[in-house]
Order: structure tokens, then C-alpha cells, then sequence
């Protein structure tokens, strides 16, 4: 990142012109009461994402599948998320792996595969979804 204060210039001239007061927090400049990431925010945020693509995806699906085998899909994809979910819980708890999936991993398969594990969901993040 930035070292010094003339790499900013940019940043420091909207700022005089706009009046903003600065802090200097983490290798980067925000405006003084700037919003924390709290929580809330961040759920909301994210339900926001998630059914803003399901607002898009599911009258698609049903338009192509038709209502009755859309109701079932959607279905069948609920019950595999269910209990996908509830298998990860109950494996979580008779393990005491932790709270997390890679934790879970490499309890009950060991290092190597936590780290393929890390590595997979890496690709699909930054390489599948770019």
C-alpha cells in the first residue's frame, strides 16, 4: 500500500475541498464518523445479494421448467440444503471440530484435505466467480 501523505494527493484534495476531517486507520484513509461494518448491516447486505440474484434466477427457471417440475426442483434443492446442513451440524457436534467447516475437515480427514479444502473454495471465489 501507500507509504506517504503526497502519494494521497487525490484523496487529500477532495478532502479539503469537501471539508472532511481524516483518519489514518489501517493503511487507508476514511472520513472521521464513518459507518463501522456492524451485523446488521452486514445480513441485511448479503439477504440483499442473495435474493437479488433468486429474484432473477427463479422466474427464469419456472418460465423454462413450467410451475409444477419448478415447484419440485425447488423443493428437492430445499431438502438436499436441509439436510446437507444438518449433516454438517451433527458431524460439527459429534466431532467437536470447532465452528468451522475446515475445522471439521481436518478432524475427520486430516491437514492435507483442509488445505485442498482451502484452496477449492480459494478458486471458486477469486477464479470462477471473476
Amino acid at each position: 500500500m501507500w507509504s506517504s501523505l503526497e502519494e494521497h494527493w487525490w484523496l487529500l484534495r477532495a478532502a479539503e475541498r469537501a471539508k472532511w476531517k481524516l483518519n489514518y486507520t489501517g493503511g487507508r484513509y476514511t472520513p472521521e464518523g464513518a459507518q463501522q461494518d456492524t451485523f446488521w448491516p452486514c445480513t441485511f447486505n448479503l439477504s440483499k445479494v442473495i435474493m437479488g440474484a433468486g429474484m432473477m434466477a427463479i422466474p427464469r427457471a419456472f418460465n423454462l421448467l413450467g410451475l409444477l417440475p419448478g415447484l419440485a426442483i425447488m423443493a428437492l434443492m430445499a431438502c438436499l440444503t436441509f439436510f446437507t446442513l444438518a449433516g454438517l451440524v451433527s458431524a460439527t457436534a459429534a466431532t467437536q471440530a470447532g465452528g468451522s467447516y475446515g475445522a471439521l475437515v481436518r478432524k475427520t480427514v486430516g491437514g492435507a484435505a483442509e488445505y485442498s479444502l482451502q484452496l477449492a473454495v480459494l478458486a471458486n471465489c477469486y477464479v470462477m466467480n471473476v
